[in-house]
């Protein structure tokens, strides 16, 4: 990837093949592995999902050795003919050969992902080293992420999280009969925590590898009924690296089944929860014993968090929200038809190809009063950069009487702050007529400036650019609307994406109804006396919401002039004296 998300054709149903070891460790005797209990039934019953098939490459490598078990999936690429391989990786003596994925990423469309589960610790000796092989790798760590954007890989990294599986869930029935409960292999100070918490006179019940009998390594059902049956769920986030804590898939499975959680806190886990109102942390021992005490004497505050949990991770904290998200970054779904054909490229969703070459493209511009002078540099290099098709027109709403030459200018009268960003869709409007003899339409802030070639990688029926400020941010940080009373209003089971209003568009009656659904949103709002809390990118947010882009793009296409992204840029969003400019 260069930069460039663009994730065409976004519910399309995919072909999955599924790399993942179906016993903990490859050995039966061990049960089941955490992936074969959440990653394998998440993508089985993912909306997007056509067909899933699974490779146990642990499986097949111990029966054939790791050669002949990386040319058997060579073999099952070529005849499923997978859109994408999801592989969750295991080391470098048992996975598949690197080589074979490399073939599988370059001479094949599937698109491949790797899942990375431990990328603080293995960055350099793991992580790192696969880059060169997959399209696209995960981390579930923001200081790896860090580091993978310091490397240049920014645009084929997405920083992701654990979460929880369709199997976690209430049971009803089930009473709370175990005061505090902790499943997890025993390591580290694990051991000291829990004598310290029994010698504090408290029953914990531990489950997992390395405990002393009558510790068992619980299956998945039973696990889930332990959550459902302890008053409060511990959870020790400490890493096999002692001094770094990390987020555990226990942080989201415990809530997905109305337990209470008190954990640890770690690495961005505020990102995900609200402290003290959907899970409770702890800072050391002593306030651990104190919120034991305290949690199982007060029995309402303790449901009313635990039910606040469950109600954030069901609505945002499933492994369904997890591959929208990865899967959609990835282009999995036009991987296809990326591939242009002597420099030209055939466009449209089921409708017969048509070259780059026969049509035309809009760019939409307003700029009056101050704004006017930045025209005057964005036209100038979109004359040299921006070439989606053959031929491009530029469209300039201003109040001056004057425009760059070959702009064609629609007379616009200023009005203050921030009537010309909030009524754009307007002015769109007006001149419908003329828009629609014009194949393609893009709306172009005026403070914004092309610095590297764009072209017909953009087109698609409804295209938007992801916002830079939240492309890698939990749902929960973006800047919605939230007042129920505006037309804009998004609400907290709605919405996987931030969208910048700085660019975006699409063909031209595509655009023209996106526009008419915005203005008609802006009206209704105004009659009312009010306006969406960012304007009309508010109002492009709950549109593109109601009908999702088919393609969306990178910050790349709207990346912030002294920004340190990490991705490539395309689209200048320049540096500005905003209060003077709104004066």
């Amino acid at each position: 990837m260069t930069g460039v998300i663009p994730v065409s054709s976004a519910d399309r149903p995919l072909r999955i093949l599924y790399l993942g070891m179906q016993w903990d460790y490859g050995d039966p005797a061990r049960g089941t592995s955490f992936e074969h209990d959440n990653f394998y039934p998440a993508l089985r019953e993912w909306r997007r999902t056509l067909e899933v098939r699974h490779f146990d490459f642990m499986a097949l490598g111990q029966a054939h050795g790791v050669a002949r078990m990386s040319r058997l999936l060579l073999d099952e690429v070529q005849r499923f003919a997978p859109d994408v391989l999801f592989g969750i990786w295991f080391n470098e003596e048992r996975d598949p050969e690197r080589q074979a994925i490399r073939a599988i990423s370059r001479t094949t469309p599937c698109k491949t992902i790797g899942w990375f589960c431990d990328s603080h610790w293995r960055y350099d000796s793991f992580d790192r080293p696969w880059s060169e092989y997959l399209d696209v790798q995960t981390t579930t760590s923001q200081s790896a992420y860090a580091r993978f954007v310091s490397d240049g890989l920014a645009a084929k990294v997405i920083k992701t999280q654990w979460a929880c599986a369709p199997d976690y869930r209430c049971l009803p029935d089930v009473a709370r009969d175990i005061d505090v409960s902790f499943v997890g292999q025993r390591y580290g100070s694990r051991g000291d925590v829990i004598d310290q918490i029994r010698r504090a006179g408290f029953d914990v019940r531990v489950f997992g590898a390395g405990w002393p009998s009558p510790s068992e390594r619980l299956s998945f059902e039973s696990m889930v009924r332990l959550f459902n049956r302890s008053r409060i769920n511990l959870n020790l986030n400490n890493a096999v690296d002692a001094s770094f804590k990390q987020i555990k898939g226990r942080n989201f499975e415990v809530p997905a089944c109305g337990g209470f959680l008190l954990t640890e806190t770690a690495e961005n886990l505020d990102e995900y929860f609200r402290f003290g109102e959907e899970v409770e942390t702890y800072g050391g021992i002593d306030d651990l014993i104190d919120k034991i005490r305290y949690y199982l004497a007060h029995v309402d505050a303790r449901e009313h968090i635990a039910a606040a949990g469950n109600r954030r991770a069901m609505a945002e904290h499933t492994y369904a929200h997890r591959f929208d998200r990865i899967f959609a970054f990835a282009d999995c779904a036009d991987k296809r038809n990326e591939e242009p054909t002597n420099g030209e490229r055939s466009v449209g969703n089921g409708a017969p190809s048509v070259h780059t070459r026969d049509l035309t493209t809009g760019l939409l511009v307003v700029a009056t009063h101050r704004y006017y002078d930045y025209a005057w540099r964005l036209f100038e290099s979109a004359r040299r950069y921006f070439h989606p098709t053959a031929q491009t027109q530029f469209v300039l709403f201003t109040d001056r009487l004057e425009a760059p030459e070959g702009i064609w200018r629609v007379p616009q009268a200023h009005q203050p702050w921030p009537g010309m960003t909030l009524m754009r869709y307007h002015m769109y409007l007006e001149q419908e007529a003329a828009l629609r003899n014009l194949d393609y339409l893009f709306c172009c802030d005026a403070d914004m400036c092309f610095v590297d070639h764009i072209g017909p990688e953009i087109l698609g029926d409804r295209v938007a650019t992801l916002h830079p400020g939240f492309f890698q941010a939990p749902r929960h940080r973006f800047s919605y609307e939230t007042r129920a009373s505006s037309r804009a209003y998004i609400g907290p089971d709605e919405g996987h994406w931030y969208f910048a209003g700085g660019f975006n568009g699409g063909r031209a009656d595509a655009l023209l109804e996106t526009a008419r659904a915005i203005r008609d949103m802006v009206d209704d709002d105004g009659a009312r006396g009010l306006v969406a809390v960012w304007h009309d990118e508010s109002y492009l947010n709950r549109a593109l919401c109601d009908t999702p882009p088919s393609l969306m793009l990178s910050p790349s296409y709207c990346y912030p002039e002294t920004a340190t992204l990490g991705l490539r840029p395309k689209l200048l969003a320049l540096d500005k004296p905003h209060a003077e400019l709104r004066r």
